[in-house]
């Protein structure tokens, strides 16, 4: 959930495609003089954000929502439950979900079939002010003549060419069967009956609210999860997300071409969809981009300056902006990325590492940015080593790294791994199922084939070092706080140079490999 254009997108593609109308579950915040009556006639019915422990309350949204799937409605519900300021999903509430869930255990319909819906925007409308709530500003309460003034803006911008939202693109995954779903992850089996295929009214599988919650918990991450594999990546994430990469201010737009190109494949390779308008070279898409979206009278963040791109990036809103744009292709890289931010921090001591080494760091850093990424829904004994094989695999495939072990040299694994290619996980699972082999960064850079090598490694670092950075930011600060807690106790005047003691113990100063390296912290 990205935006309020959300909903009005949802309903209007249904009305474009002649498909059920739905009822929308909204917010009471959009339940404001004008606006919250023309919206209820369009479809929505409002709630709470938090039920609050309003056990009657609860009650009559479960039996509200279990009357419409029972007389055949389409509902549409945002699982986040709120739009989403860093470009990424976020982690899902059960409210609605669990009544869908409870409806079907219960027995009072068959079954509920939830459809992975996926919105990516070129530029949202509600762009600067939510970058403004990420900066620490304070969300604004909707409000009527905020609306007017707002909508007001958008169309003078839009007529006077001040301002380009781009394109949206709406993708839409397989149906979620909610009845398999729950047999599925509870081990029962379903019997059809009849010619027809009618389906027999399942028995209640539960009593306890609990299981339910569980389960209503497991779905929301399940559908979150295929929303991020049908989304769209759109040409103005893969400009962002180069810009926010380059170190200097000023890039040759021939550059910019060559690494958007680049990094196009790779989000490719890996089988998620890349849309660039029909009839339009990348070249032309991306001069669309940077002199319509990122470059516009209103935004600026990209200045041409004789044949550089010059990055307007001193105040750190704007680099936020960019950090939006690069979230929405985050979870394509994800487990590469921890691997690699891993593989960082386990190579100072040495410049191979253990697989074992290497393994234990990725479930730490998985561990730790748990509630950030939405992972795959599956079992989690097998999970963690799994995507760790296929990360692996991947960049072994790519010439990023290098695996080797028994004395010998890793050419022979980079040739099974590409003998392999990308069919089989178990096949992956026994090619690097040797947790004493050792694994380094393949130190080379093919000009002719893109990045390779130390440049694509350190890309996938860069990804995710803004989140390490944030965890290590806050766990620094709760440590001062406690540190001046005790000292305060204990009454000991030092508390200065106790403070600067411990920040040199976390926040070592990084060598002059790192520096040219990266800006990551050593300590991090």
């Amino acid at each position: 959930h990205k935006s309020h254009m959300d909903y009005l997108l949802v309903t209007y593609m249904c009305f474009q495609f002649n498909l059920p109308i739905p009822h929308v579950v909204a917010g009471d915040n959009l339940n404001i003089p004008l606006v919250g009556p023309l919206l209820r006639r369009g479809g929505a019915f409002f709630i709470r954000r938090s039920f609050g422990g309003d056990k009657l309350y609860a009650a009559v949204f479960d039996a509200y929502v279990r009357t419409l799937l029972v007389h055949g409605y389409a509902v549409e519900c945002f699982v986040e439950g709120g739009r989403s300021r860093a470009g990424k999903l976020l982690s899902p509430k059960t409210g609605f979900l669990r009544s869908v869930v409870s409806a079907v255990t219960s027995g009072s319909v068959p079954d509920a079939l939830v459809v992975p819906i996926s919105l990516s925007y070129d530029r949202v409308v509600e762009g600067r002010e939510m970058t403004a709530e990420l900066a620490g500003g304070q969300k604004k309460a909707e409000a009527l003549v905020g609306m007017i003034s707002g909508v007001y803006r958008l169309i003078r911008d839009a007529a006077t060419r001040r301002l380009c939202f781009g394109r949206v693109d709406i993708g839409i995954a397989e149906p979620i069967s909610v009845r398999d779903f729950l047999h599925s992850r509870n081990g029962e089996v379903v019997r059809d009956k009849g010619l027809l295929g009618a389906i027999e009214r399942p028995t209640p599988m539960f009593s306890a609210r609990s299981d339910v919650e569980r389960d209503a918990k497991l779905l929301g991450y399940a559908t979150l999860y295929h929303c991020n594999q049908v989304g769209a990546i759109l040409p103005t994430s893969l400009v962002g997300t180069v810009l926010l990469t380059q170190y200097e201010r000023g890039i040759p737009l021939e550059e910019l071409v060559r690494r958007v190109s680049w990094l196009r494949r790779e989000v490719g390779l890996r089988g998620y969809k890349v849309v660039v308008q029909v009839g339009v070279t990348l070249a032309d898409s991306i001069r669309m981009v940077i002199e319509q979206v990122l470059g516009g009278q209103k935004s600026e963040l990209v200045k041409r300056h004789k044949n550089l791109l010059l990055l307007k990036l001193f105040n750190p809103r704007e680099r936020l902006e960019l950090c939006v744009l690069r979230n929405q292709l985050l979870h394509v890289f994800i487990d590469e990325a921890i691997l690699c931010c891993a593989l960082y921090a386990a190579e100072k001591a040495a410049k191979r590492v253990r697989k074992g080494e290497l393994i234990a760091l990725y479930g730490w850093l998985t561990l730790l940015l748990s509630f950030e990424f939405i992972w795959e829904p599956v079992p989690r004994a097998t999970v963690g080593r799994r995507r760790f094989d296929v990360a692996l695999r991947t960049l072994v495939e790519r010439r990023v790294l290098r695996v080797g072990g028994g004395g010998g040299e890793g050419d022979g694994v980079t040739a099974s791994f590409q003998k392999d290619g990308r069919e089989s996980l178990t096949a992956s699972a026994e090619v690097v199922g040797d947790e004493d082999e050792w694994v380094e960064v393949n130190e080379e850079w093919v000009v002719g084939d893109g990045m390779r090598g130390t440049l694509m490694y350190l890309f996938e670092c860069s990804m995710l070092w803004s989140f390490i950075d944030t965890y290590f930011i806050a766990a620094l600060t709760l440590l001062t706080l406690v540190s001046n807690n005790n000292n305060n106790n204990n009454n000991n005047n030092n508390n200065d140079t106790n403070n600067d003691t411990n920040t040199c113990l976390l926040y070592t100063s990084p060598s002059p490999r790192d520096m040219r390296r990266s800006r990551m912290p050593s300590s991090a």
